[in-house]
C-alpha cells in the first residue's frame, strides 16, 4: 500500500498526464504508415475480399455505420493494391520512423519517472531506440496479425497453407493467450531498454508492468462501456467521434504505462536502499578491530551462589527471595 501511494504521488508530482498526452500524439504519427503496412501486408498473405470483411467487422464497434461506409472503399483500395509488397515496405519504414518519436519520447518519460538525466551518448541512443522500435513493430504487427487473422480470413489463410479446419479452430482459441504474451512482451522491453538506469536482467512482468496491464484492461472495457450507452461521441463529433475515442483510449493506455512504470521505480529505489544500508552495516563489521570487541561479563561469583541457592530452595511467604533466611551459629562461651 506504501508503495501504491508513493507511486500515486510522483505521478502527480512529475506530470505524468502530460507525458501521456506527448505519447499520444507520437502514437497517433505512427498510427498512419502502420496502418499502410498491415493492410499491404493482409493483402500478401489472404484473400482481398475475406480481409476487407474482416476489417470492417472489427471496426464495426468502434465507429458509425457513417464512418465505417466512408472508409470501406480505402481499405478495399489498400488491400487490393497492385504493388502491396512495395506499400508494405514503404509503410513498414514510415511505421519505423515514426514510431521511433513515440520510443524516444517514452525514453524520455521513463527518464523523468526514474528521476535521472539522459547521460547516453547520440550515436549509442539513437541506434538503441531504433532496434527497440524495430523489436516493439515487428511484435505489434504480430499483434494486429493475430487479432485480424479470424472467422473467414482464418478459413482463407488455412486454405491457402493447407491446414487443416481443426488446427484453424483451435487457432481462434490460441490467439488471445498469443495476443497476451506479445503485448506482455512489448511493455517489458519498453520498461527495461528506454530508462537510463541499470534495472538488472529484463523482467518479462514486472509488478508494475503487471498493474499497468491491469488497469490498462480494466480502463479500457469501462471506457468501451461508457462510449457505448452514455457518450454521445457521434452526435457532437459527428464523423470524427471515431477519431475521438482511439485518441483517448491512447492516452488512457499511456496513463496507465506510466503509472505502472511509477510502481517499479518506487520498488527499486526501496530495494536499492535496503541494500545500501546493509552493505553500509556490513562495510561497519568489517572496519572493525577483531580485538575491540567486548566479552560478555562473567556474573559475580555471590550472584551465582545466590541462584544455586534459589534454585535448591524455592521461595516461600515470609522467605528471602534467596533462599531462608541463615540462622545465626551462637558463640561459644
Amino acid at each position: 500500500m506504501k508503495t501504491l501511494i508513493a507511486s500515486a504521488k510522483n505521478f502527480l508530482r512529475h506530470d505524468d498526464t502530460d507525458l501521456a498526452a506527448m505519447l499520444t500524439y507520437y502514437a497517433v504519427l505512427a498510427i498512419f504508415p502502420g496502418t499502410l503496412a498491415l493492410f499491404s501486408l493482409l493483402g500478401l498473405i489472404g484473400d482481398p475480399d475475406d480481409t476487407v470483411k474482416t476489417v470492417i467487422d472489427i471496426l464495426r464497434p468502434l465507429m458509425s455505420s457513417d464512418r465505417l461506409d466512408s472508409i470501406q472503399p480505402t481499405i478495399t483500395t489498400l488491400v487490393n493494391a497492385s504493388g502491396a509488397t512495395w506499400t508494405f515496405a514503404l509503410g513498414t519504414a514510415g511505421a519505423l520512423y515514426s514510431a521511433s518519436a513515440y520510443v524516444g519520447g517514452f525514453s524520455r518519460a521513463m527518464n523523468r519517472v526514474r528521476e535521472v538525466e539522459e547521460t547516453r551518448p547520440f550515436w549509442k541512443l539513437r541506434p538503441l531506440m531504433l532496434l527497440i522500435t524495430l523489436a516493439s513493430i515487428v511484435l505489434l504487427v504480430t499483434g494486429l496479425v493475430i487479432i485480424t487473422v479470424s472467422g473467414p480470413l482464418a478459413d482463407s489463410v488455412g486454405a491457402k497453407l493447407g491446414v487443416a479446419q481443426s488446427t484453424v479452430d483451435r487457432w481462434e482459441i490460441a490467439k488471445w493467450p498469443a495476443l497476451a504474451v506479445v503485448v506482455v512482451v512489448v511493455v517489458a522491453l519498453l520498461f527495461h531498454a528506454t530508462p537510463n538506469v541499470k534495472v538488472g536482467r529484463i523482467r518479462l512482468l514486472s509488478p508494475g508492468a503487471f498493474l499497468a496491464l491491469l488497469i490498462w484492461a480494466g480502463a479500457s472495457t469501462g471506457f468501451a462501456f461508457y462510449v457505448a450507452n452514455f457518450g454521445s461521441y457521434n452526435k457532437t463529433y459527428g464523423s470524427v467521434a471515431g477519431a475521438i475515442v482511439a485518441l483517448l483510449w491512447l492516452w488512457l493506455t499511456n496513463l496507465a504505462l506510466l503509472f505502472g512504470a511509477e510502481v517499479d521505480a518506487v520498488r527499486d529505489a526501496r530495494i536499492a536502499e535496503e541494500k545500501a544500508a546493509r552493505a553500509a552495516a556490513a562495510a561497519d563489521l568489517d572496519s572493525l578491530d577483531p580485538g575491540s570487541y567486548l566479552a560478555p561479563p562473567r556474573p559475580e561469583p555471590a550472584l551465582v551462589e545466590k541462584l544455586v541457592l534459589r534454585e535448591s530452595y524455592p521461595v516461600r511467604p515470609g522467605e528471602p527471595p534467596y533462599g531462608p533466611a541463615v540462622q545465626p551459629v551462637p558463640e561459644e562461651d
